[in-house]
């Protein structure tokens, strides 16, 4: 192994080593008799109810994480009628359906093979997430990948949602990360996981993974360093040799 030190990679995981999909599957599944069942439709539900998602933590965060709000401001988007007894009810249904969703929460056939890959190769890696650190590490506990992360950071933890730039300063600065010195961050959202990064001066890959279902219908406000369609793609490229 090379005596180079080489670039600390920060992890994303929703959707970028876990499986993200099968679970917002079954929450918009479980509102599907209101919203629709088409794959279009309940992309457009996910996109409506992670956009207020933002919104509301953003200019009302005493209301997040109210859900039956959530669903009735989704179907104002969708032009759906939702009164405030279905709102209720929908909101029951997408959260039953969210808590057993999390129940047995699955990786990507290429996540390990690259968690495998990236440590003997000498990377230090780090996880930088939504939610908290117990969440995030009871997740990679139960997939069996918790052993090759040397800190885990959690947006509830840190005090800021991933699209704030002073969610990843906070980590960087944690990290004690130099002026000069780069990062490598991999995520599968340009909002969440590439805007700042590349901001700030580092280097942000962004993981596609065509026909997944995906929370947030974004514009391309910022260009990836690199974008990959797995994992397999990423430890191929030179970036990561």
């Amino acid at each position: 192994m090379s005596d180079i030190k080489k670039p600390i990679i920060i992890f994303d995981v929703d959707g970028t080593l876990v499986v993200e999909s099968d679970r917002l599957l079954a929450q918009t599944k479980a509102v599907a008799h209101h919203f629709g069942g088409s794959q279009a439709e309940m992309q457009a539900v996910l996109y409506a109810f992670f956009a207020i998602n933002d919104e509301v933590t953003k200019e009302n965060p005493h209301l997040k994480n109210n859900i039956s709000l959530y669903m009735k401001m989704v179907g104002e988007r969708l032009g759906i009628a939702t009164s405030e007894a279905e709102a209720d009810t929908l909101a029951t249904q997408w959260s039953e359906a969210y808590k057993k969703s999390h129940t047995k929460p699955a990786l990507f056939p290429d996540a390990r093979m690259c968690l495998e890959t990236l440590t003997q190769r000498g990377f230090n890696l780090v996880v930088a997430s939504g939610n908290t650190v117990a969440t995030r590490t009871e997740m990679l506990e139960q997939t069996g990948i918790v052993q090759f992360f040397s800190q885990i950071y959690a947006a509830t933890d840190v005090g800021y949602q991933k699209q704030d730039v002073r969610f990843w300063e906070s980590i960087l600065s944690s990290l004690d990360i130099a002026p000069e010195e780069k990062v490598m961050v991999i995520g599968n959202q340009l909002n969440d996981d590439i805007l700042q990064p590349i901001h700030l001066g580092h280097l942000a890959f962004l993981i596609e993974r065509p026909s997944e279902l995906k929370k947030i219908q974004e514009e391309p406000r910022i260009t990836p360093t690199a974008i990959f369609n797995n994992l397999q793609e990423l430890v191929d490229s030179p970036y990561f040799s």
